[in-house]
């Protein structure tokens, strides 16, 4: 696992996006989610419906260009 998503998720081990279908916010581990190849599927335990992220893959690097540009780096 890529040694960000490892920080990352040492200091926010959840992370909380809405599902899409009805706007309950799901709880998933940030290791699982930014661990994922580039698709991230689910199931809402609220109404019960499938949930795929994609583009994780450039949401990562976009999010590692935002602290490099901070001078974070790891």
């Amino acid at each position: 696992m890529d040694k960000f998503v490892k920080i990352l998720a040492k200091d926010e081990p959840y992370i909380t996006p809405d599902c899409p279908n009805c706007n309950n916010a799901l709880k998933i581990k940030t290791e699982d989610f930014f661990g994922a190849n580039d698709n991230y599927e689910t199931i809402c335990p609220h109404c019960k419906g499938k949930v795929t992220f994609s583009g994780i893959k450039k949401q990562l690097d976009q999010l590692k260009r935002q602290f490099e540009s901070l001078g974070i780096t790891w």
